[in-house]
């Protein structure tokens, strides 16, 4: 909830952030983490104010990626920075094996995903055709600190779409 409540309407932006839009608590349970959402109020007289607020945990960026040119590797973001360091030190990623099993290359120590290796698994299919389209669920835990510190431990979850965009000259 808003450190001090407001009426008027809440809304957050991008698409992935579960807000109430009457009082504008976040469920961060049902939200997508690692972003950074806008978060905007317009109160009751029509005055607009806006804040940022950043979901902890892992994303991937929307990125065109061209494998004939070597590019091929989605890095997981951390915190919505992609300078950030991802704390590997135990983590895991891909646990119940949702992406793999379904043929996305997940790195389970580092949850890298190798594009090129995923369509040679065939993730798309034997011939994959454009705007084919696979979702999948990349369940993760990230160490805190290095063992014999404080463990806990931030579990979560990042929701990836794979999309085919063939481009003919």
């Amino acid at each position: 909830m808003p450190v001090k409540q407001s009426p008027g309407t809440y809304s957050g932006f991008p698409e992935g952030i579960e807000i109430n839009e009457a009082t504008g608590a976040i469920n961060v349970s049902k939200s997508e983490t690692g972003l950074r959402y806008r978060i905007t109020h317009i109160s009751a007289k029509g005055d607009t104010s806006q804040t940022i607020v950043v979901l902890s945990g892992i994303t991937y960026t929307d990125h065109f990626y061209i494998l004939a040119q070597g590019d091929s590797v989605a890095h997981p973001v951390y915190n919505a920075n992609s300078g950030r360091v991802l704390p590997l030190n135990g983590s895991s990623f891909d646990e119940g094996n949702l992406a793999n099993g379904g043929g996305c290359a997940v790195r389970t120590d580092n949850g890298k995903i190798n594009l090129a290796e995923s369509i040679r698994k065939g993730v798309f299919g034997a011939n994959p055709q454009n705007d084919d389209k696979k979702e999948f669920e990349i369940r993760w835990n990230c160490r805190k600190y290095p063992s014999g510190r404080n463990k806990r431990v931030q579990p979560g979850q990042a929701r990836l779409l794979l999309q085919v965009h063939r481009f003919f000259s």
